[in-house]
């Protein structure tokens, strides 16, 4: 059996699970209630809901973790199919580097935030998922991308 089909998934699930923890942490550090609402069918596409403390505003947020600059794949009950958005208000692309050790690699870690509506319905390429294009990331890094450690 080859080792490397088995060690991706296990990466991509831990990619997947340190992306929620820091999207989960990012909501808290901004004062909202964040909870994961991922497993819950009820918010199918969707997977974390956040609150303002004072109820004010809430935000439903999709969740993708990343080692590269690739094409983010969304299942279609993340999308929206008759218009071409995704379901969640915002999606939060958490890009961890391939290179580096320890404290070095983790200060590169960043936490991509883009609205809905800066996601246009021609950045989704056609083929058995949606394909959500890198350059839509790309446009949103320099305005909203937050430094997970406090090093920019």
């Amino acid at each position: 059996m080859n080792k490397e089909k088995i060690k991706q998934p296990q990466v991509a699930d831990q990619i997947a699970k340190l992306a929620m923890l820091e999207a989960l942490g990012f909501e808290r550090r901004e004062g909202r209630n964040p909870a994961d609402v991922s497993r819950c069918p009820e918010f199918a596409g969707i997977d974390i809901v956040s609150v303002k403390k004072d109820g004010s505003e809430a935000r439903t947020i999709e969740v993708k973790g990343t080692t590269n600059e690739s094409d983010l794949t969304f299942h279609e009950t993340e999308v929206n199919a008759s218009n071409m958005r995704i379901v969640a208000s915002h999606l939060y692309v958490y890009l961890f580097p391939k290179e580096g050790k320890g404290k070095d690699r983790r200060k590169q870690c960043r936490l991509i935030l883009i609205p809905r509506e800066n996601i246009k319905p021609s950045d989704f390429k056609e083929g058995k998922y949606y394909r959500l294009s890198w350059d839509v990331v790309r446009r949103n890094k320099k305005s909203e991308s937050v430094s997970l450690f406090g090093v920019k």
